[in-house]
This record gives C-alpha cells, structure tokens and sequence, in this order.
C-alpha cells in the first residue's frame, strides 16, 4: 500500500515538473515587445503577449497567445489578435531585438569604422546615430516607430556612442587638450 501511495507521489511530481518546465519555458519565450505589421490597419505595431497566459496554457497542452496590449489600441483599434498567428509562426522574429540585430547585420559602426558587434551583450547597442549628427538609445523611440527610425538612421556601436554622448553633453571633461608633461626649465 505504501509503496503505491510513494509512486503514485513520484508520478504526480514527474508530471508537475514537466508541466512546470513547459509553462516556464512559455512564459520566458513570449516575453519582450514585438514589432510587426497589423494585418488589419496594416502600418507598424508594437505588441505585447499576456506571458501569464501563454504559461497557464502551457501547463495542459501547447501554449496559447493572447495579447496583452498593442500600440494599435491607442489608436482605437481593437482587435482579436489577427496578428498572433504572424507571432506563433516565429516567435523571436518579431522581437525589438531581433529587428535590431537584423538591421544592423554585416554592417560597420558610422562613427569608428569598426565592425558593428553588440560588444557589450545584453540590453546595449547598436546605438543610432541621426541625419544630424546626434546618437541615441534605441529605448529613446516607440517601438512601433523603430521601421521609420531604421529607415534614417545608422548603426553605431555602444562605446562610440557612450564617447559621442559625453562629448556632447560634457564637452569640458572629455575634451580636455592633452598636453605633454613639462617639466619647468633649469637655468
């Protein structure tokens, strides 16, 4: 008796694991804001996908997408998700970052010359740098506004940027001239 009560236990708590990892696995893969065509008002669209949901879902079979909110909205726009069959299809298509790493692919930096490599990882880079010469942070644009940003602008690595930004903003302690040290004249 014992002995079946310990492995229907140890079955019970296979199962939770694996439906543990599944909905875990959903929730981390559905995260991030995507951009992509609405198919409906067919112009750029920043979404994001209820990753709560998607792991819920995930616990009883394949995980299932539901918006949590989409830049479409604002504009009064609201939709059943004509879009989500685009984000199932790929997933990490559609992300922010993969639009970034895909413009800036094979590219150099326009202010080093250098190869273009996200050097840093993580959240930075590429930087990008305007028709007038001014660099910025890819957070500092709407998401559903980064295809026309792209269209305009170009790539910079993290640390031409990180040096542009302080030359422009703290001109007097990045620029300072260098002089060779001197030592006073002996008569």
């Amino acid at each position: 008796m014992t002995g079946t009560i310990v492995l229907t236990a140890c079955a019970a708590l296979a199962v939770a694991g694996f439906a543990s990892r599944r909905a875990h696995r959903a929730w981390r893969r559905y995260r991030g804001t995507r951009v992509l065509t609405c198919p409906r008002s067919e112009r750029p669209a920043a979404l994001e996908l209820d990753r709560s949901y998607s792991a819920l879902t995930a616990l009883i079979g394949p995980p299932r997408l539901r918006l949590s909110d989409c830049s479409s909205w604002a504009a009064g726009q609201r939709c059943v998700g004509e879009c989500l069959p685009l984000v199932a299809a790929a997933p990490d298509a559609h992300l922010v970052r993969s639009l970034l790493d895909r413009w800036s692919a094979g590219k150099t930096c326009a202010l080093c010359g250098g190869p273009f490599s996200n050097r840093l990882g993580g959240e930075f880079g590429p930087a990008l740098l305007s028709r007038d010469g001014y660099t910025f942070e890819r957070s500092v644009f709407r998401p559903e506004k980064l295809p026309q940003v792209l269209a305009t602008h170009q790539p910079v690595c993290w640390y031409c940027h990180v040096v542009h930004t302080l030359r422009r903003e703290r001109l007097h302690v990045v620029a300072r001239p260098r002089t060779a040290s001197r030592s006073p004249a002996r008569n």
